[in-house]
This record gives C-alpha cells, sequence and structure tokens, in this order.
C-alpha cells in the first residue's frame, strides 16, 4: 500500500484516536434494535474478520489489494480488499491485538492524541481520494472506532462490530452523514457494558445481534454465519 498512503500516514484533518476494549466506559448507544443483516453486512463481517489473519483468498467477490498494511510502532492493521466484478472497495481496520493498541486505546478515551488513529484517518483519506469516494470502511473493536472514526471525516459509510466509542474530540465534534454508520453489537458484549469512566460514544445505527459471545468477533461471525 505504500505509494497510496505515502501522503496518508501523517495523518488527517482531525488528530485524536478512538477506544477499545474495557476503556470504552461511557458508551452512549442510543437505542439499539434487532433487525436482519443483509447479504452485503455479511460479507462486511466476513471482511472485518479476515483483516486480523488474511487467508489470502476471495471473500464473496473482494480480494486484498495488495498486502496487509502493519505498523509495529503504532499497531494499527488494516487492509484495502476490492470486488474484482464492481470495483467496489472495503477498507478494513483489526482491532485490539498488542500493547500499542492499548496505548491507543486509553488515549482515546481520555481525549488524547493517538498516533494509530492520526495514522488511520490519513490512511482514509488517502483511500478515499484513490477510489473517488468508492469505499466502505469496516472493523471491529478499536478497527470499530477506527472505521467510524475514517467515515466521519471522509463522508462515507462504515460497518461496524462491537466497536469502540469515540471521544467527540477525536472527530473535531463532527457528526456523521446521515444514516452512515452501522453498528452491530452483541447483547453481551463486555465493551458496551463498561459504560462508567469516559466521555465517549457510538454513532449511527445501533442494532442487536442477540448472544453472539462477550466481544470477539469470533462470535459475531457465529451469530451472523460469515
Amino acid at each position: 500500500m505504500g505509494a497510496l498512503f505515502a501522503n496518508g500516514l501523517a495523518g488527517g484533518k482531525f488528530a485524536n484516536g478512538a477506544v477499545s476494549a474495557a476503556f470504552m466506559a461511557a458508551v452512549h448507544v442510543g437505542v439499539a434494535a434487532s433487525r436482519k443483516r443483509t447479504a452485503q453486512e455479511v460479507t462486511y463481517a466476513k471482511l472485518a474478520n479476515d483483516v486480523y489473519k488474511p487467508q489470502g483468498k476471495a471473500i464473496d467477490g473482494y480480494e486484498m489489494s495488495r498486502d496487509l498494511f502493519t505498523d509495529s510502532e503504532t499497531g494499527l492493521q488494516s487492509a484495502l480488499y476490492v470486488n474484482q466484478d464492481t470495483g467496489h472497495s472495503v477498507f478494513a481496520f483489526a482491532g485490539t491485538n498488542g500493547a500499542s493498541d492499548w496505548i491507543a486505546n486509553i488515549r482515546q478515551a481520555f481525549g488524547l492524541e493517538s498516533a494509530q488513529y492520526t495514522q488511520a484517518m490519513g490512511q482514509a483519506q488517502a483511500v478515499y481520494a484513490a477510489k473517488g469516494g468508492n469505499v466502505q470502511f469496516v472493523g471491529h473493536s478499536l478497527g470499530g472506532g477506527l472505521a467510524t472514526t475514517s467515515a466521519i471525516v471522509t463522508g462515507v459509510s462504515a460497518t461496524v462490530f462491537n466497536a469502540a466509542g469515540l471521544n467527540p474530540s477525536t472527530v473535531g465534534g463532527a457528526s456523521p452523514a446521515p444514516g452512515s454508520i452501522t453498528h452491530f453489537q452483541s447483547s453481551f458484549d463486555g465493551l458496551q457494558m463498561l459504560n462508567s469512566d469516559t466521555p465517549v460514544k457510538t454513532y449511527g445505527e445501533q442494532v442487536l445481534l442477540g448472544p453472539a459471545g462477550w466481544h470477539p468477533m469470533g462470535g459475531v461471525c457465529e451469530r451472523v454465519r460469515c
């Protein structure tokens, strides 16, 4: 992804990060309701799962473009998938994998700048420009927070799963375009339950999955059959 992100890695207009796991407290979930998932939403779940450990094979017509992007210093892990029939692109972010991810989580939760999220927003803006806006963001947990942030700063859509909430300062107080974010959450997701200590919030349509594990993407995939 080198050339694509040459100008994006330094960050975009907004400078803070997002949060995951136990530090995503005080999530303002809003009204959540269950509904049937669309086939495209199941595909997005598959891609949000694949970005953790890419299998190197097409997923419902989407193939990874170039290599998985990883930054050992910031902890960011992401990948671009392109549908070979339609040209539609999906940019996926992985969730918390190590210590650097937890640093991003904690800093974001308290409204501090996160290098990982600055980097992710830069990537999002670079992909948006390269694809003429024909891109969807997806992610799980911390990756869901990254995808939500990316959607807000570019004005396109995101589909996220048990996502980290955002401190409003992460996106400079900006709001997503109406109907642009869909957040699928497990009924017993521990991340959504830890909601008392930090001023973060989730955005968009909140869709209950029912019993889909306590948080990991594996439980989500079992529930939506991805």
